[in-house]
């Protein structure tokens, strides 16, 4: 455990680096549970193993505590009623999922002013068209396998752009808003996995 969470700290992008990023936690519940065991177990690379597993804990709740709910906030959330605020609702599809009602719900529930959503093949893009046209700038660009986008804003948008400059067929959307006459830059995309063969 403790060999796979060093190799993680590498600033690589291969899968058998990366896939770590995705096991972090359950990979520490496991840790933690082989160190209270070893504490137990009477042999004599007791202490050692302890601290191996110890030092795996340590490595990965540093990795995972900036995004955990007890991190320090990062920056104040502004007043609601200032006018430079607006509503973002970003959504991972499921290129599968043909629940389409589900997210059209969802949607109209939140009525967000800027809508991100992911893994949308060409059946997503035509169910959400009514809903779509609430907004005044869309941009789609649909995939059939995984990494399709979909791109809805009631913001102003100066510039929009989606580029595939990463993997093919891994589109990336490169948007300036104008929120209250300042730029805004807003960047999104479904990265891929990192999965046997397939670098992240």
């Amino acid at each position: 455990m403790l060999a796979s969470v060093l190799a993680s700290l590498v600033p690589s992008d291969k899968w058998f680096i990366r896939v770590v990023d995705l096991v972090r936690e359950p990979m520490s519940y496991g840790a933690a549970l082989l160190l209270f065991l070893g504490i137990f177990v009477k042999w004599r690379w007791r202490w050692v193993t302890v601290a191996l597993f110890a030092a795996t804990i340590a490595i990965n709740v540093a990795r995972i505590w900036p995004y955990s709910e007890l991190a320090a906030t990062q920056f104040q959330l502004a007043d609601q009623a200032d006018s430079r605020c607006f509503s973002a609702l970003s959504a991972n599809v499921k290129v599968k999922n043909r629940e389409f009602d589900r997210l059209v719900s969802q949607i109209r529930r939140y009525d967000p002013d800027l809508l991100f959503l992911m893994e949308t093949d060409r059946r997503w893009v035509d169910a959400l068209g009514p809903l779509l046209d609430d907004y005044p700038h869309v941009q789609s660009h649909p995939q059939a396998h995984a990494f399709g986008l979909v791109f809805a804003s009631r913001v102003p948008v100066a510039k929009s752009n989606i580029v595939e400059n990463t993997y093919r067929d891994t589109p990336t959307l490169y948007t300036t808003l104008q929120v209250e006459g300042a730029p805004v830059e807003f960047i999104g995309l479904h990265p891929k996995p990192p999965l046997p063969g397939w670098n992240s």
